[in-house]
């Protein structure tokens, strides 16, 4: 074939120990020729090659069409780190001090975390309510997870969220903070998720 090899990189579920047992083993080539991307992928791929019985997916790539390796291996990084994440929802009494009255972590859906909030009592309230998100990367110990109030009181922040790209980067997350904003028609939304 007229191409010239620039870089080879292996990535994937099966270099982060995150590999189920049919996971392929992703290899990534970069080229410079004038073959198309899908057909030397098709090329590739067409024999089923296998390694150990593991079976081998190469994608090529050009700088042209979907970039260099220096640009390709970090979004499939961040592709990566998404797909193992769990969102889950945190619920404080007090959003300033999370030890100060009642506090829920772990809940697993949106739903379940206003209606905890709603039935925290106000004549006892220890600070501003909060419901929180936090991102767990399986595989990670949970002190490495990302948390952060986004509801306090009735103000959604999300100009809080330029600082927090975990949570920016992660399509989930982003789509678990816009059902919260739908979720809760009455409450005032401080910034935008556009970015």
């Amino acid at each position: 074939m007229p191409i010239k090899l620039a870089g080879i990189a292996i990535y994937g579920s099966r270099c982060r120990g995150m590999e189920k047992e049919d996971s392929d083993l992703d290899i990534v080539v970069e080229y410079t020729g004038s073959e198309r991307e899908d057909d030397l992928f098709n090329a590739f791929n067409e024999d089923g090659f296998m390694i150990g019985g593991v079976k081998v997916d190469i994608n090529p790539i050009t700088e042209e069409k979907t970039g260099t390796l220096g640009v390709y291996l970090p979004r499939a990084e961040a592709f990566l780190t998404e797909k193992r994440s769990i969102i889950t929802f945190t619920v404080s009494e007090c959003s300033e001090f999370h030890g100060l009255g009642e506090y829920h972590e772990n809940i697993e859906n949106i739903d379940k975390a206003i209606s905890i909030f709603n039935k925290i009592p106000p004549r006892r309230m220890n600070g501003i309510p909060s419901i929180g998100i936090n991102i767990h990367a399986v595989g990670t110990e949970s002190y490495e997870d990302t948390s952060i109030d986004i509801l306090c009181g009735s103000i959604v922040d999300l100009a809080v969220l330029d600082y927090m790209p975990e949570i920016t980067n992660n399509h989930k997350a982003i789509a678990a903070i816009e059902d919260m904003i739908a979720r809760l028609p009455n409450v005032e939304v401080a910034g935008s998720l556009e970015r």
